[in-house]
């Protein structure tokens, strides 16, 4: 049998940009909450952020997933556990809070929330893109600057957790009775916005040939077959996995009531 990776070629360059974005997302949402009163935005960035970065203590930890030590600014020497908190906030704390503006953009019809997740969308797409581009170059220049990371697709654990988080997740919202049948379906636009920016970042990064699906037979890593790629990454990684981890933050945000929906 074949072990699927989900594998990304990176630089400290990369580490840069993400741990910028977790600063400068925090002071944004920040000054939000002093200057309108939004203050729930802030909570659900940091609550899934943190939520997030446990998880990726406990997969860098263990060994599922694997990342090499880099530099931030090409000065400060960072690896675990520190990586693991920038990945969390990036990728957790980030991909909730867009979910959680989605929810309000279909529930709510919130017109902040619209233009907040159009402009960061547009802009991740464009760093995204950007990043892609800088990735390549380094690894055509300079290949000893490119860090790889990977981690295991199918592994049990992570197979496990998932289907947890799916039943977890619908059994709360479609089984709990004191839940108002209209808000039931927030969980699946939560669902759709997470898979929504999801796309956005990794779409450009895995056209351009910076994140990517190898399989390892053999004792060797190979890139998968172009349908492999399709399969994988979309159907599965973008569609199922990435945003199905998520599915159980949401419910820890509607039970806290960190959104209040009409």
């Amino acid at each position: 049998m074949l072990n699927y990776y989900m594998s990304r070629y990176t630089t400290d360059t990369i580490y840069n940009f993400e741990f910028l974005v977790v600063i400068i997302i925090f002071l944004v949402l920040l000054i939000l909450w002093k200057k309108t009163g939004e203050k729930n935005s802030l909570k659900v960035y940091i609550l899934t952020g943190i939520l997030h970065s446990i998880i990726e203590l406990v997969g860098e930890g263990s060994g599922t997933r694997v990342i090499s030590t880099t530099y931030l600014f090409g000065i400060i020497q960072i690896g675990y556990p520190f990586t693991a908190f920038i990945l969390g906030f990036f990728e957790g704390g980030l991909f909730c809070l867009m979910g959680y503006h989605v929810v309000r953009i279909l529930m709510n019809k919130d017109g902040f929330s619209l233009k907040f997740t159009a402009i960061l969308s547009i802009i991740f797409l464009i760093f995204s893109t950007l990043g892609a581009i800088n990735a390549r170059m380094s690894l055509r220049s300079n290949p000893f600057a490119i860090i790889i990371t990977r981690r295991e697709i199918f592994s049990i654990g992570a197979i496990i957790l998932l289907i947890i988080s799916f039943i977890v997740s619908f059994g709360y919202f479609f089984l709990k009775k004191n839940i108002p049948s209209g808000h039931r379906i927030s969980l699946i636009y939560f669902y759709l916005g997470v898979i929504f920016f999801t796309a956005v970042l990794i779409v450009p990064l895995h056209v351009g040939g910076v994140r990517f699906i190898e399989v390892y037979q053999n004792f060797v890593f190979m890139h998968a077959s172009f349908i492999e790629q399709l399969i994988v990454m979309y159907g599965y990684s973008i569609v199922l996995e990435a945003a199905g981890f998520f599915l159980p933050f949401y419910v820890i945000i509607y039970h806290f009531n960190l959104i209040e929906l009409e």
